[in-house]
């Protein structure tokens, strides 16, 4: 929690900056602590990478390259302005920020396979039907801090 606290000192205001030129709201930045402890070197068991643990499709397409010699999933400045677009995206096609925090988690397409599946859009009535405990574990963590 100490590092996160230091390390949110020192991209705050940056990624504050970037958020706020999207209208994203400013919460949302502590997204990225619970998905890589803000640390640019992260890279999950899914193989996401980076400080906003994009994948690398994901990252692609918000035009993050990958290549032997080089990630810009690991550039501070490149992902967060990735990611700011992602969630904006995310949330003009969900429409609804409970849906957005589980599908920049767990992946939009299971977000979208258990809203089909389960008949219903609302995050807390389908989070059952989505795979993987961590998707609610991660909600529970940004509601827990009064974010959502």
């Amino acid at each position: 929690m100490e590092r996160w606290l230091y390390l949110s000192g020192k991209f705050s205001p940056m990624m504050t900056r970037i958020f706020r030129r999207k209208e994203l709201l400013k919460n949302l930045l502590i997204l990225s602590m619970p998905e890589s402890g803000l640390r640019t070197d992260a890279r999950s068991w899914a193989r996401a990478v980076g400080l906003w643990q994009f994948m690398k499709g994901t990252g692609a397409m918000y035009g993050l390259r990958v290549n032997w010699w080089i990630d810009e999933r690991r550039d501070f400045e490149k992902s967060t302005r990735a990611a700011a677009r992602h969630l904006k995206d995310l949330y003009s096609d969900l429409g609804d920020w409970n849906l957005v925090l589980g599908a920049y988690n767990a992946g939009a397409g299971r977000i979208y396979r258990a809203m089909r599946r389960s008949g219903v859009s609302d995050y807390w009535e389908m989070r059952d039907i989505c795979r993987g405990k961590h998707v609610i574990i991660f909600h529970s963590i940004l509601q827990s801090h009064g974010l959502f």
